[in-house]
């Protein structure tokens, strides 16, 4: 199983490649939904509260639709959920 968290961490890393000021928006999302599935509202409050900044709904809904277009994530019941419980178990950990 580590085998493949850490297989799971080099992907993620190289879907952040392009994404370099954002690196740290994209993690933390990640591990709010890795703990629980979350709603959008949640998300971004954590992200605000984790980060220490606003983040305008727009940004928000961006960096969503990229993890959910990337099958990062899944949308399930107006909740975001790891896609795979072991992407859930790489943010975890």
């Amino acid at each position: 199983m580590s085998y493949a968290i850490a297989l799971i961490r080099q992907e993620f890393n190289n879907f952040l490649t392009d994404k370099v000021a954002a690196r740290d928006r994209y993690l933390t999302i990640m591990r709010i939904v890795a703990r629980e599935c979350a709603g959008w509202s949640e998300i971004k409050n954590g992200l605000e509260v984790e980060l220490g900044m606003e983040i305008s709904d727009s940004r928000i809904s961006e960096y969503l639709r990229q993890l959910l277009d990337s099958a990062w994530i899944v949308k399930v019941d107006n909740k975001y959920c790891p896609a795979e419980p072991l992407i859930g178990a790489a943010f975890r950990t």
